[in-house]
């Protein structure tokens, strides 16, 4: 990696955003306990047998899938849980975590199984973005009912969702809540945030020290520092076809009101790239070289996602 390209993006801080980053961190079977504690309300130690079952577990590389983590586990031997990181807006999310959830079920077969052998699996989505805007709550847990009589119709299929973004809805009640906290962690954007939330538990100050490693150790730094560029290059690269593909548009001949129309679109990609440059924690001076947009815009728009969230 070149020096220029490293001043393109964020030295100084570790977010658990970038996939390289929380992959490392959850590595570390305590951390996982402390988080899936949260997610499912229990003690991390009920939590046992942890066993990652991805194979690609341990092969972190910045070719990896931006903005996705992958880890597949199956705990205590019964229950199969596929975890996901996504930082930037998917629309067909929804299908995507059930197509990944019920491969989970079906891969349990085998031949001579039996259907009473199958385990529940478990997706959990750590969304950057909002999946059910009609919401304020920022972690559902969605099973399968009857819409009649809301029974359940079976507990081997679920899904968490948890809206990084929807924290700032809880009420000061809520914010005791353990997964809260993680979500704080996630969410962070300086050193001095971290030391804070590691006072919280010993699993999340796990957590914290796992971050601290990637800092420190120069080969876990660089891999770091590749994965956030490619994130900002694919986001950049995005942009550069949405804008290469209106001016193609335009030079076709498109009526002046169009062209008003597809500007307006134009600075809504670029507005989108500067929201996701700030969410990944890139400086005013960095975004501006990235985007071109001016430093004291791009301060009003930082300014404004911290109050509206």
């Amino acid at each position: 990696m070149n020096k220029s390209t490293q001043r393109e993006i964020r030295e100084d801080f570790i977010s658990l955003k970038i996939d390289f980053a929380f992959k490392h961190v959850m590595k570390n079977k305590k951390v996982l306990r402390g988080l899936l504690g949260a997610v499912f309300n229990i003690a991390p130690e009920e939590i046992t047998d942890i066993e990652f079952r991805d194979p690609h577990l341990n092969k972190s590389s910045s070719d990896e899938k931006q903005g996705i983590l992958d880890i597949r586990i199956t705990i205590n031997h019964m229950e199969h849980i596929n975890i996901e990181l996504q930082v930037t807006p998917f629309k067909y999310w929804k299908n995507r975590s059930m197509f990944y959830n019920f491969k989970m079920f079906v891969d349990q077969a085998s031949p001579g199984s039996k259907y009473e052998e199958f385990t529940p699996c478990i997706h959990i989505s750590i969304l950057d973005f909002n999946l059910f805007p009609e919401s304020k709550k920022f972690h559902s847990k969605i099973q399968l009912i009857d819409t009649e009589n809301y029974k359940l119709f079976t507990d081997k299929i679920v899904f968490h969702m948890i809206e990084l973004g929807k924290i700032q809805y809880t009420s000061p009640k809520g914010s005791e809540n353990e997964l809260y906290h993680w979500c704080e962690l996630m969410n962070a954007n300086s050193e001095e945030e971290y030391q804070l939330l590691s006072e919280k538990n010993e699993y999340i100050k796990e957590a914290v020290d796992e971050l601290e490693k990637i800092k420190q150790d120069r080969w876990l730094k660089e891999e770091y520092l590749k994965r956030q560029m490619a994130i900002m290059d694919e986001a950049t690269q995005k942009a550069s076809y949405y804008e290469d593909g209106l001016e193609d548009g335009m030079k076709q001949g498109l009526e002046q009101g169009i062209e008003q129309g597809i500007e307006q679109e134009r600075q809504r990609g670029r507005l989108e790239t500067v929201t996701n440059a700030i969410k990944l924690g890139l400086t005013n001076e960095q975004i501006h070289t990235l985007t071109d947009m001016a430093e004291e815009d791009i301060e009003k728009l930082r300014i404004n996602r911290k109050v509206n969230g």
